[in-house]
């Protein structure tokens, strides 16, 4: 049986809000994305519907096209940064594992070095305030939602 995670993420947040909700396809919120100014710095925040940090994501200081994933408590995990095109980008980890994200728009595919899918995003069909985020098993949703949203 498949055990893909299924999201919905929201095209814009609503009425200006520094925060907004991922939910499951049932509406219920799985993961809030607050965006907050810290250490002189726009960083966008996972976190649980408690306020738990999941994981974070800033800008690398002194680059164009480059952000930094940082775990729940702000050790670095990996970089982002743009490919050889508008539409691609590499995330390279501290373990030294890369993945690619192609696409653009509400549709992007993010691959191993081998080409497996691990997650995906699409329009969700007849709606036009969310876009669905499919994620494989063992993949971490928390890197995918960074990702996406950088």
């Amino acid at each position: 049986p498949s055990c893909e995670c299924c999201l919905r993420l929201p095209t814009r947040a609503v009425g200006g809000e520094n925060s907004f909700a991922v939910s499951d396809t049932n509406g219920h919120e799985v993961i809030r994305i607050m965006f907050r100014k810290q250490e002189g710095q726009q960083r966008l925040f996972l976190t649980t519907g408690y306020g738990d940090t999941l994981a974070q994501c800033v800008p690398a200081l002194g680059t164009l096209n480059e952000f930094h994933l940082l775990r729940a408590r702000g050790e670095y995990f990996g970089k982002l940064v743009q490919g050889s095109t508008h539409d691609q980008y590499s995330l390279r980890t501290t373990s030294g594992s890369e993945l690619t994200v192609t696409g653009s728009g509400y549709t992007a595919n993010m691959t191993d070095p081998w080409g497996r899918l691990l997650a995906m995003t699409e329009p969700e069909s007849g709606n036009e305030d969310d876009y669905l985020v499919r994620v494989a098993p063992l993949m971490d949703v928390a890197v995918v939602i960074c990702t996406l949203l950088t």
